[in-house]
């Protein structure tokens, strides 16, 4: 067996493994696994480089702002910024690292926005991020998984990098808007329910944006966890702010 330095955080609710060196694919998904180190996701860093690879290629707004935390952890800042390079983004990435606790930290990832197509089909919009895709349907109480895999199939999101069904609600007394994202990574062929996406509160954010229902940003998105995100949009630009903790480290044998 080998020895397998990790780190592992938890932005809003959805945990990401991190490793300071490449996994083959199958060790990946077995390090997911419930019975191992029970994660959504891994991705590679090299701290010096400011770089950051998910395991599957695709992007990760929630596994990019926890490489903000990583990095000021391991430079023990109460404040920090960072700009980044990561998977599945065209351009460098600027991050906003405040530590609020011990192994806690508010963490902002400001993106400079492409252009992005917008698709309506008959269910909902599909919304295309670079590294990632999502279909954005009102939740009915129908949500599965099953479901989410028929619908990715259907419109074709499968044979991207990565994809999602965000499944999404407005409550009607508080005006809170609520998802639930369904989160595949075609490299890994991992499917979640993620305890939260940012991608997702994005997309979902740019869509809604787009209609001028809402009111304007910032957009306060609660995810599965109980846990909110801040989706601020300007006008080539997105910014994506929520809590980051340090969940554990240690060493994996495989």
């Amino acid at each position: 067996m080998q020895k397998y330095v990790f780190s592992k955080w938890n932005a809003c609710g959805n945990t990401t493994l991190f490793f300071e060196r490449e996994l083959p694919r199958a060790l990946v998904c077995r390090a997911l696994e419930a019975g191992q180190l029970d994660c959504e996701q891994a991705g590679f860093v090299v701290p010096k480089e400011r770089r950051m690879h998910m395991a599957g290629g695709e992007f990760c707004v929630n596994a990019t702002r926890s490489f903000g935390a990583y990095l000021a952890w391991i430079d023990q800042s109460v404040c920090a910024t960072y700009t980044v390079c990561v998977s599945g983004w065209p351009a460098s990435v600027h991050l906003t690292i405040e530590k609020r606790e011990e192994g806690v930290w508010d963490a902002s990832a400001c993106l400079q926005l492409p252009e992005c197509e917008i698709e309506d089909k008959k269910l909902g919009p599909v919304v295309h991020l670079p590294g990632i895709s999502h279909l954005l349907l009102p939740h009915d109480g129908t949500w599965d998984n099953k479901r989410a895999r028929e619908l990715m199939a259907e419109y074709g999101l499968d044979k991207k990098d990565a994809c999602g069904v965000v499944w999404y609600g407005k409550d009607s007394r508080t005006s809170v808007l609520t998802i639930r994202p369904l989160v595949y990574v075609r490299a890994l062929d991992t499917l979640y329910a993620e305890g939260a996406c940012g991608s997702g509160s994005l997309a979902l954010a740019i869509a809604l944006a787009r209609t001028g229902k809402e009111s304007p940003s910032p957009f306060n998105i609660v995810q599965p966890s109980g846990g909110s995100l801040k989706v601020r949009l300007e006008k080539c630009s997105a910014t994506v702010s929520g809590e980051v903790r340090l969940v554990c480290t240690g060493s994996w044998y495989a």
